[in-house]
């Protein structure tokens, strides 16, 4: 993005100081020693700039770093920065400018004596000929200073595009990030939505059913319960021994479901869900089948104690954001040690009543509770984690959408530069002050609504790239997506407002020239 500006700032300069081109080269200037001012004005940019950024990033860092730790509940321990990344910032914050900068300097300096002394700000060119411009020639009445303002937009198309990289990068960026936290609360709802639950409490070991069913029972705001066994399974390895969990695959914990579980619905993606008369049949999550490369099929060796058992995975649930996890049918074993409750109130009061009373009742049958994990309890760490894409997608959006509107300004500012002489022809024939100003903070909103539009079409394709991409990053799984209209009509006005306020200090120099200083301008 710094390079669009370098660009843009060289651009308005040698645009300035064309006449001046011209002399140099009249009295034996060569193109490479007037390139080498120009180059030497980018290093200063560069140097300039990067003594700056470094102080203000590493502050940055670490202002950024200390809120994201209490946020996370974490302690950094150091703060230190290695010598390559001062190293390698410098170096980019050198070479960026100057290799930014070679394109309009090569350009700029290319110019012939005849054409530097002979030019006067925008020349006819091509301009005029396009399908845009014959276009709008017919066009007349009270849309002409429409008209114009369009046209303007395109007439230096290379700066056009330029100015629009950086506005309608900041508008993929600003409504990705709402269609990435809306797709990520869509999808956990979703999966939230499966648990039919409002209270998950672990037990310490593995205990008869009656006994947790009598503590249950004894426990008011229950309104249904529903015990369940989990233990630790492994992908037993070919080469491991009775004893041999060291050589064993991945570790993972197993769940065994009752014949017609009531607090838990397996999203099935492939394959079927588990039948009451399963024996060796199992479903395994997506992230496990990703993870442990499993299909629907499959027939897996796994070890819960000593000797490995066969499985054959007859289904694939959809669980985003959920670890690898298997399910089986239960046995005739009666232990469990998990009950999921159903509560009459999901208030926080409420279930904290719960568990105080529960506790209690479950240490009078001998049962040792080790959590209640509620829904809300289960979200917060996901929702923190949301919140740090949703601020880091909204802060680089910002970051861009400031550098867009200082380059939008900066062509504004040459292009009000390259007209002074047609801004007189203008105010010579009658056109009003505010009519000038209206031309060029049009010609501003103009390229905002284009950079819009393009934005709105670039956004929803890279919103589901980025988000299923960040998702099977961290939990090898999809999205859900969900595209944000209102980001699109947020955008909207805070693209035409950044390009309007962009638009007015050139629209305000260009309504201060006198008709004799517009037309005399060289």
């Amino acid at each position: 993005m710094s390079a669009v500006l370098v660009v843009n700032l060289l651009m308005a300069i040698m645009a300035s100081q064309v006449r001046q081109i011209g002399v140099m080269k009249t009295i034996g200037g060569t193109r490479s020693q007037i390139a080498r001012i120009y180059f030497g004005q980018a290093l200063l940019l560069g140097i300039g700039a990067t003594a700056i950024a470094i102080p203000l990033g590493i502050l940055a860092g670490r202002v950024l770093g200390r809120a994201f730790a209490q946020f996370l509940n974490f302690d950094i321990t150091s703060f230190a920065v290695p010598l390559w990344v001062y190293t390698l910032v410098f170096v980019v914050g050198i070479m960026a400018p100057l290799l930014a900068a070679a394109w309009p300097i090569w350009r700029g300096t290319a110019i012939s004596v005849r054409e530097a002394l002979a030019e006067f700000g925008v020349a006819q060119r091509t301009f005029g000929t396009g399908v845009l411009d014959r276009a709008m020639a017919h066009a007349g009445g009270s849309f002409r200073p429409f008209v114009m303002a369009v046209r303007n937009s395109f007439r230096r198309r290379t700066r056009l595009a330029l100015t629009l990289l950086t506005l309608t990068a900041s508008g993929v960026f600003f409504m990705a990030a709402l269609n990435i936290r809306s797709s990520m609360m869509s999808t956990l709802d979703h999966t939230i939505a499966s648990r039919n639950y409002d209270l998950l409490v672990s037990l310490g070991d593995q205990y008869p059913k009656e006994k947790i069913e009598r503590a249950v029972g004894r426990t008011s705001g229950i309104v249904g319960m529903e015990s369940w066994l989990s233990s630790g399974a492994a992908i037993a390895s070919a080469h491991s021994g009775k004893y041999g969990g060291s050589l064993d695959g991945f570790h993972f914990p197993m769940m065994a479901l009752p014949a017609n579980p009531k607090m838990i619905t397996l999203q099935i993606a492939q394959g079927r869900g588990l039948l009451p008369q399963d024996t060796d049949a199992m479903v395994i999550n997506n992230a496990l089948a990703e993870h442990s490369q499993i299909k629907v099929g499959d027939t897996i060796a796994l070890r819960f104690d000593q000797e490995p058992t066969a499985w054959h995975v007859v289904g694939i649930a959809r669980e985003p954001f959920l670890f690898p996890t298997g399910y089986i049918r239960e046995q005739s074993l009666n232990m469990r040690n998990s009950v999921a409750l159903k509560l009459d109130k999901t208030d926080a009061a409420s279930i904290y009543a719960v568990k105080v009373a529960l506790d209690d009742n479950l240490k009078q049958e001998g049962i040792r509770a080790v959590s209640g994990l509620s829904k809300a309890d289960w979200r917060a760490p996901y929702d923190q984690h949301y919140v740090m894409i949703f601020i880091f997608l909204l802060v680089i959006s910002g970051m861009i959408a400031v550098v867009g509107g200082l380059g939008l300004a900066t062509t504004m500012s040459l292009n009000v530069t390259e007209r002074r002489r047609e801004m007189g022809v203008l105010r010579a024939i009658g056109a009003s002050p505010a009519v000038v100003m209206g031309i060029v903070v049009t010609e501003g909103v103009v390229i905002g609504l284009i950079s819009w539009l393009a934005a709105a079409l670039i956004a929803g394709p890279l919103s589901r790239f980025f988000g299923n991409f960040l998702i099977s990053l961290m939990f090898r799984s999809k999205l859900d997506f969900l595209f944000q209209l209102n980001g699109l009509w947020i955008w909207l006005v805070i693209a035409v407002a950044v390009s309007a306020i962009s638009s007015l200090v050139p629209a305000r120099s260009a309504v201060k020239l006198t008709v004799r200083e517009a037309l005399a301008y060289e």
